[in-house]
C-alpha cells in the first residue's frame, strides 16, 4: 500500500497537475487498498505499455468501471 500512495497522488490530481472530475483523495486512498498496482508509475525503467495498463486500471477503478485496460472506453463510460 505505501509504495502506491505517491503513484496514486500523482496520477489523481496534485498541485502540479490536473485532477480528474469528481474523484476526490478519499476515493483514490481505497483503490490501492483494493489491490491495485501502481509499481510502474514514476519508474523511468518501466515499459510504456505497463504504465498505460497500470494508470488506465487504476482510473478506471477510481470511476467503479471494473476491468477496463482502454482509456477512451473509460472515458466514454464515464462522460458518455
Amino acid at each position: 500500500m505505501v509504495e502506491n500512495l505517491l503513484p496514486a497522488h500523482a496520477i489523481s490530481g496534485c498541485d502540479t497537475e490536473a485532477s480528474y472530475y469528481g474523484l476526490g483523495k478519499g476515493s483514490v486512498i481505497k483503490v490501492p487498498k483494493a489491490g491495485y498496482e501502481l509499481s510502474a508509475i514514476g519508474n523511468t525503467d518501466a515499459p510504456f505499455q505497463q504504465v498505460l495498463y497500470q494508470a488506465t486500471a487504476f482510473i478506471s477503478a477510481c470511476y467503479d468501471i471494473k476491468e477496463n485496460t482502454d482509456m477512451s472506453h473509460t472515458r466514454l463510460l464515464v462522460w458518455g
